[in-house]
């Protein structure tokens, strides 16, 4: 399946002119990446099974982390915010994340609660959350250790959330990237990925574009995309400038040597996110209110 990710990106990176790759690019970028750090292995039992609940359940509210007015998700204006909030604001939670039952039962008052702030599509969030909950009971798996049981692969994993259909999208970012969280926190406890993790491609992630695009790995040959992008315009996800350009970030885990993908794609996001922090990139993130990626 993560083949026909790059087999998608390929046909949809030929047939455009707004952008271009520039791979040569690529080696000085990767060698400031940091090394990707290990879960703690020390973690009780029960943790790690709330822990792993969680890396399984964040997928289908993990996308956009921007307000309606584009602006950063911060809850309660605490800082910092994005994806890293909301999954500390599920992690505090007094949930049992682990019973099926429980999660497709949420509340949609006590998940706005746990959102704690303006958020885009809050309410969607929800329905994605408890709906995969439903699907999974559905299919006879009451525990989240049972569904991970079920798909103890990282094909059958990907292949079971797809056929979810609550992670939609041609690149397959956040299940691929849910796939890699679960993963993870199996090596941390066992000291190896599940099998066939190093089939994941880079994720088609806008933070991934912002980096590439400041880095020079890929440039915008379009003087209307590039305005848009500086200005931070809103880009649709189906529009094909951001297909193109994500396609772009697929592509991109070609050229990339010593290390499988997923892992780069880990390695990669936290130097753009420590640029970020410093000031140093020269590209805004692009904006896109999506629920793909």
């Amino acid at each position: 399946m993560s083949r026909h990710v790059v087999e998608t990106a390929r046909a949809v990176f030929s047939g455009q002119r707004a952008v271009r790759l520039e791979p040569g690019a690529l080696p000085a970028l990767c060698a400031q990446a940091p090394e990707a750090g290990a879960t703690p292995q020390s973690t009780p039992q029960s943790t790690c099974d709330r822990g792993t609940a969680l890396a399984l359940l964040f997928g289908p509210v993990n996308c956009c982390f921007f307000t309606a007015q584009g602006e950063p998700y911060r809850p309660h204006g605490a800082a910092p915010g994005g994806s890293a909030a909301l999954r500390r604001a599920m992690a505090e939670a007094t949930v049992d994340w682990t019973d099926l039952h429980a999660v497709a039962d949420l509340p949609i008052g006590r998940w706005r609660t746990l959102v704690g702030g303006p958020l885009y599509d809050t309410d969607g969030r929800h329905a994605r959350l408890t709906g995969f909950a439903r699907h999974l009971l559905a299919r006879g798996l009451h525990r989240t250790t049972d569904a991970l049981a079920a798909m103890p692969t990282a094909e059958a994993l990907l292949l079971g959330l797809v056929d979810s259909g609550f992670f939609a999208d041609p690149f397959l970012k956040r299940a691929q990237s849910t796939v890699f969280d679960v993963s993870q926190l199996a090596e941390a406890r066992t000291g190896r990925h599940i099998d066939g993790i190093e089939e994941l491609t880079l994720l088609a992630d806008y933070r991934l574009i912002q980096l590439f695009l400041h880095a020079g790995v890929i440039v915008v040959e379009s003087a209307a995309l590039n305005r848009r992008i500086l200005e931070r315009r809103p880009l649709a996800a189906d529009a094909p400038e951001t297909l193109a350009l994500r396609a772009a970030v697929v592509l991109c885990g070609g050229f990339l040597e010593g290390g499988f993908p997923a892992l780069w794609d880990k390695r990669l996001w936290s130097l753009a996110k420590r640029l970020e922090a410093d000031g140093a990139l020269r590209v805004p993130p692009l904006l896109v209110f999506t629920d793909q990626f």
